[in-house]
């Protein structure tokens, strides 16, 4: 929503230039211009209470949509370690479904910057279809395509080039997330 509104502050503003040179008295006062290394860029102080820069060469990025959450399947799996066990649900997407043909599995988990639990796989999954990137957030169980693994969040993270999601965590977190060393996991399909 906010790139949108952002969008429309910059480039539906009434603003023009001539041969490199703008017209400032045709911005609204909410709207600043400033130089930068010679070029334009428009700052944008009053949409939204936040200040953001753009460039005009970048405005086709503020068009970017967010990959919206994946959807959910009834597909279950589990990951096992000593006494405990952890139970996702799968998305519906063909890097899930790739990362469902390899169970069961045995991996090794490491923590990874005290967010997130990583293992790498055996094979690079298929990413047909699949999102840019993704936003995780607590219990998300994804698939960080440029490494080929596996990197379960049990704490919030920023929108991540190559991360495409798998499924949602829906019991077991805290066990998961209290893990200190590398630890081996069973990861299987729950039977119905």
């Amino acid at each position: 929503m906010f790139r949108y509104i952002l969008f429309l502050a910059v480039v539906m503003i009434p603003t023009l230039s001539c041969q490199g040179q703008l017209l400032h008295e045709q911005v609204p006062e909410s709207v600043s211009v400033v130089e930068h290394v010679g070029e334009p860029v428009w700052d944008v102080g009053d949409v939204m209470d936040i200040q953001e820069r753009i460039h005009p060469d970048e405005v086709g990025d503020v068009m970017e949509k967010k990959p919206e959450k994946p959807v959910s399947t009834d597909t279950l799996i589990k990951l096992s370690f000593g006494t405990h066990t952890v139970i996702i649900k799968m998305a519906q997407n063909a890097t899930s479904r790739d990362f469902l043909s390899l169970l069961p599995l045995t991996l090794k988990l490491n923590d990874y910057a005290a967010t997130e639990k990583v293992a790498t796989l055996p094979r690079k999954l298929s990413t047909a279809d699949a999102p840019a990137g993704f936003d995780p957030s607590v219990g998300d169980v994804t698939y960080y395509s440029p490494w080929g693994n596996l990197a379960i969040f049990y704490k919030d993270f920023r929108y991540s080039t190559g991360l495409v999601p798998l499924g949602k965590i829906q019991s077991g977190l805290k066990d998961l997330a209290s893990l200190q060393k590398e630890t081996s996991v069973l990861i299987e399909k729950v039977k119905k």
